[in-house]
């Protein structure tokens, strides 16, 4: 009896104490909960907390400055800057990014401390192999490599070759404008962009897209600058758009740009026409001397269009510099002329406030290529027609943010023949 009196003894302090030593289910959960919090905390804040000393504005959780984007738009830059000063912080959800925004802190970061700032920023996971593995997102020796092998691709020479290659798509661009069914309504965004993927496709990989040939037929709907068509051309515009964005969608969307803002200014558009009529007869194609030197009005209406529409975003943020009235007086007006040699503001203006392209190793190496098209398309384009805006054309204008600036819906115009020439 005694026996069985202390096994039952025992066995209820086995349970005693098992019940005081081993917690409750809620506990282990509460414990749990709180540990993956914290370590949430401390992965979200930990890259904001070495930047804590640089201004910015308060962030929302978990989207950090997200929220300025969506209110603001293309200006959220120059707001902050407004409040904050040329060295800011902005937030895109846990990541923090240091802005800056001023002509002599760009040239100290771009140039002057390239060897100590000379990756770009950790591209997100959403980014694809493709896009880090270019030119524009690579790293080291990596991105030293592969720039040297591209450089010569873009030399003087090589590109002077490459101007009846660009002129014979230039001209089914003109082409395609007068074949047009609404000349009230051209789809200016798509058919620009044609014309840029099929120079890039036989310039840069020897292949005939033949994109300008259909763009006339597929002229509906402008679709926000990359243009309708079938599957093959859509697969088509990937290919081109994987390979050489900045050598598609930013011609197009500057020759756009220029066709556009030039529609709405009689001034710039009268002074424009009486260059582009006077350099040479019209039936000769300029060379690359010319394009480079001999239309230096035509020079000053595409970097007022580039400054007006900057096409691209980087963190050095161009975008403000190029809306600061002490270097552009009068920032919301379209004036070519501030760019002419003579002018005062251009005497005075930082030589790094206006750097559409980038500035230092790290600018974009087609830069020259572009502009060559760009202004091999304006010249072929005035030389027969004036632009109206289409009465279908969006007021204001609406764009997509994205590596590169664009159209949201588009550029719709009314093409005008000239008579007089």
């Amino acid at each position: 009896m005694q026996a069985s009196s202390m096994e039952a003894s025992n066995s209820s302090i086995a349970l005693e104490i098992s019940h005081v030593a081993t917690p409750g289910l809620p506990v282990l959960l509460l414990g749990s909960s709180l540990a993956l919090l914290a370590v949430f905390l401390v992965y979200f804040y930990a890259p904001f907390w070495s930047l804590r000393t640089v201004p910015g504005p308060p962030t929302r959780f978990p989207i950090g400055h997200l929220h300025l984007l969506a209110k603001n738009g293309p200006d959220v830059f120059r707001a902050i800057a407004k409040e904050y000063g040329p060295i800011f912080r902005f937030h895109m959800g846990r990541q923090p990014l240091v802005i800056v925004a001023n002509a002599e802190l760009c040239k100290e970061v771009g140039i002057k401390k390239f060897k100590d700032i000379r990756n770009r920023s950790t591209p997100p996971p959403n980014v694809g192999t493709l896009h880090q593995d270019a030119l524009f997102l690579t790293r080291d020796s990596t991105w030293s490599s592969m720039r040297n092998m591209v450089i010569p691709l873009y030399q003087p020479a090589r590109l002077a070759g490459l101007i009846p290659t660009m002129q014979s798509y230039v001209d089914a661009l003109v082409d395609n404008i007068a074949g047009c069914p609404d000349q009230d309504c051209i789809p200016f965004c798509q058919l620009s962009l044609c014309m840029a993927i099929d120079i890039i496709g036989k310039t840069a990989f020897g292949i005939e897209f033949g994109l300008s040939r259909k763009a006339a037929d597929a002229a509906g709907d402008d679709g926000g600058g990359d243009g309708g068509g079938d599957d093959d051309d859509r697969h088509v515009r990937a290919l081109a758009y994987e390979h050489l964005i900045a050598g598609t969608k930013t011609t197009a969307f500057t020759v756009s740009s220029v066709v556009y803002l030039v529609s709405c200014h009689p001034r710039v558009e009268e002074r424009l026409l009486r260059e582009i009529d006077g350099f040479a007869p019209r039936g000769r194609v300029p060379g690359a001397d010319e394009l480079h030197a001999g239309l230096p009005y035509l020079d000053q209406v595409i970097k007022e269009a580039m400054r007006f529409h900057l096409g691209t975003y980087v963190w050095l943020a161009p975008g403000v510099l190029a809306r600061d009235a002490a270097q552009f007086p009068e920032p919301e007006e379209f004036k070519p002329e501030r760019f002419a040699a003579e002018a005062a503001e251009e005497r005075a203006r930082h030589p790094y406030a206006h750097i559409p392209f980038g500035i230092g190793p790290r600018a974009c190496v087609g830069h020259r290529f572009a502009l060559q098209q760009v202004k091999l398309a304006a010249v072929s384009l005035y030389r027969r027609y004036v632009f109206r805006h289409s009465p279908a054309m969006e007021s204001p204008l609406q764009f997509d943010f994205d590596l590169v600036l664009a159209f949201r819906h588009g550029v719709k115009l009314r093409a005008i023949k000239r008579t007089n020439t």
